[in-house]
């Protein structure tokens, strides 16, 4: 399990667009998927073709899906507290 430390208004900041580039990084992956339908959720699913949306790591799509979603929250969450 990995931790992400918000310390200052500046690593929120800095957060939302390390979070966008790797979704850019993810749609450009999804658009040179294979045209067979299964072979690309198969791909999706169970290949490191996505990256964690903070770390430099590689991740499978799904999983880059669901840990977007949950950094943006918490970011959002961090931003409220910090304020």
């Amino acid at each position: 399990m990995s931790v992400i430390t918000l310390c200052s208004p500046s690593d929120i900041q800095e957060a939302p667009q390390r979070i966008e580039d790797s979704a850019l990084r993810a749609q450009k992956t999804l658009s040179a998927l294979p045209s067979s339908p299964l072979h690309a959720l198969q791909q999706m699913k169970f290949d490191p073709i996505g990256s964690h949306p903070l770390e430099d790591r590689p991740l499978n799509i799904i999983e880059q899906v669901n840990q977007t979603f949950t950094y943006l929250v918490a970011v959002k969450a961090a931003e409220l507290l910090m304020q």
